[in-house]
């Protein structure tokens, strides 16, 4: 049975996710790296049952920097970047592009 959030729940959830986010950039040498662990206890909060992993191995597509699965079955993948990353650049649109593909043939 698949546990049941609570709107308490996710705004506690992200409230401590933002908070988390804003000590990490306060402190004004923070990377991308630096937030991943805000964002994995978040994932692991608003996805209970789903197995959260940072730094997988890499597949086929790429090396995402999360793989979200259950049961051992991959579900989906997650590229973080750094807070002032324009995430509509050009840049990241490829990326995104395979691990979204990889995303739907895996579910196929």
């Amino acid at each position: 049975m698949k546990a049941v959030m609570t709107d308490k729940t996710l705004h506690a959830a992200i409230r401590n996710y933002l908070k988390s986010l804003s000590g990490a950039y306060a402190k004004g040498d923070a990377t991308e790296h630096t937030y991943r662990p805000a964002l994995q206890t978040l994932l692991h909060a608003v996805l209970p049952g789903m197995n959260v992993t940072n730094e997988p191995k890499q597949i086929e597509c790429g090396a995402p920097d999360f793989v979200l699965s259950h049961n051992n079955v991959p579900r989906g993948y997650i590229e973080a970047k750094d807070i002032d990353k324009n995430l509509d650049d050009a840049v990241f649109r490829e990326q995104f592009s395979r691990y979204r593909e990889q995303n739907v043939e895996e579910l196929e």
